[in-house]
């Protein structure tokens, strides 16, 4: 039996836990997986969107709170105790799918912003890693690694969601397994989840890529940034192998997904 409710929730924040703003969401208490709801503002024909969430070991992830949102609000599920979702009756809007971490569990934040398109059922299988050690950040922006290969430039100076605590520290982690980030153009050769998840910089980060996978000198390659708020990939810029190291002049946004991707 599911019983749906409305009620005003938070959405956002740091690993999930802090809000950016309050949406009007549809919650319900499901037993199979199935994440049920109404139409929106999108396509009339129904869409799903669905997955298995499992760990760096390949066990399943059960009981983890998701957050499906678009423009109209957010809709809340939970995975089964195969670590299994399913978001039916989806709409046409751009989506930011997120599963939510246990406070303190360690697990990273893997956001994913999609689109549906008419009478899609997609399924993506995700693996969600343990992020790596804690960097501490200081009040002047300096290097830190965030994730294997991933080099990022900040300090305390971000933009704090809505809710949560000044960050004095940062980490991420790259991503073992890739997950299919079908709204992406380009083949993605290499992801990251960063945390604090969804702090922000309106200066951007200034970043710069290991080559771990020996691109030819000159070779250019583009990132981009899942934004929760926007519902989409935010574009970074391009970077280009020299000197063993893939550099441009972009810049990254905010704390959260980043994808590299090769045209």
């Amino acid at each position: 039996m599911r019983v749906w409710a409305l009620l005003m929730v938070a959405c956002g924040g740091s690993s999930g836990d802090a809000a950016d703003s309050a949406a009007t969401t549809e919650t319900g208490t499901v037993t199979t997986g199935d994440t049920g709801g109404g139409s929106g503002t999108g396509g009339t024909t129904p869409q799903s969107f669905a997955g298995i969430l499992t760990g760096p070991t390949g066990e399943p992830l059960s009981a983890w709170s998701l957050k499906f949102c678009n423009v109209t609000g957010c809709r809340m599920g939970e995975t089964d105790a195969a670590g299994a979702f399913r978001f039916d009756d989806a709409t046409t809007d751009p989506y930011a799918f997120e599963p939510v971490p246990p406070v303190g569990s360690g697990y990273a934040t893997v956001l994913m912003p999609l689109t549906l398109e008419p009478d899609e059922t997609r399924a993506v299988d995700i693996e969600v890693p343990m992020l790596d050690a804690a960097e501490p950040l200081s009040a002047t922006p300096a290097e830190v690694e965030l994730g294997s290969g991933l080099f990022v430039t900040v300090s305390t100076d971000l933009e704090v969601p809505f809710g949560a605590e000044a960050a004095t520290e940062a980490r991420g982690v790259q991503a073992r397994v890739l997950p299919a980030f079908d709204d992406i153009p380009g083949t993605v050769i290499a992801a990251w989840y960063l945390d604090p998840f969804n702090y922000k910089s309106s200066a951007g980060l200034p970043f710069r890529i290991e080559n771990q996978w020996f691109l030819a000198e000159g070779s250019t390659l583009h990132v981009w940034v899942g934004s929760y708020d926007d519902f989409a990939w935010l574009d970074a810029g391009e970077v280009v192998a020299s000197g063993g190291s893939l550099s441009g002049t972009g810049r990254l946004p905010l704390l959260s997904t980043v994808v590299l991707v090769q045209p």
